[in-house]
């Protein structure tokens, strides 16, 4: 409620990212963590799945060399079991791609760059592969898509069609047009009347 004049006494319930315009600033631009992003989540899918494929391959490539050494050939060194053990950690790590995430902003960086050269400019990285995985875009009409341009300037009335000339908007050319009935226009008043959904005016027979 917006308050004029007079005087009051308020009561502060909540402040910060508690109150209702911080808890919306938090969710719309994601600060104090949130849901990771779709690629993001594949990304931490994939490292888990590699990380513990890696570590399955790992054990099972220390067990077959330990039967191997001591039981196939009945090796008595044990002190091979600590280089046996050192290799295993190296094929974990050899399994565990680290450069991936640095690939990944990379890639996204590029896509920034790419975007920022044909007028698109993205505040984080995360809303290039964001905007990639849009498949429906909901927006305002008036100012983005018709540019605040509300004239109709071409129409299909009564058999009789009213081609854009330049722009110069329909209506005076229909009112004028002797070819569409009086009545047939007087039903077209009152529907634009009914579909607008604003404070605009209407005059008909002027």
């Amino acid at each position: 409620t917006t308050v004029n004049a007079g005087k009051g006494t308020m009561l502060v319930v909540a402040v910060g990212e508690y109150s209702i315009a911080g808890k919306i600033k938090k969710d719309v631009y994601g600060e104090g963590g949130g849901e990771l992003s779709p690629l993001y989540g594949k990304l931490d899918k994939m490292a888990n799945l590699i990380g513990i494929v890696g570590v399955v391959f790992a054990t099972t490539a220390m067990i077959a060399i330990l039967i191997w050494e001591y039981g196939v050939h009945k090796s008595t060194n044990y002190k091979q079991i600590m280089d046996i053990f050192l290799q295993t950690i190296g094929i974990l790590a050899c399994a565990i791609p680290e450069g991936l995430p640095l690939a990944l902003v990379i890639a996204l960086a590029l896509t920034s760059n790419k975007m920022s050269s044909e007028n698109s400019l993205v505040k984080t990285l995360n809303s290039c592969e964001t905007m990639g995985s849009v498949t429906t875009i909901c927006t305002d009409k008036t100012g983005t898509l018709t540019t605040n341009r509300m004239t109709t300037r071409a129409a299909w009335i009564d058999g009789v069609m009213f081609e854009v000339q330049g722009t110069e908007p329909v209506g005076p050319r229909v009112a004028v047009d002797t070819a569409i009935n009086a009545d047939r226009k007087k039903l077209l008043a009152h529907l634009m009347c009914v579909c607008t959904m604003d404070e605009s005016g209407f005059r008909y027979g002027d």
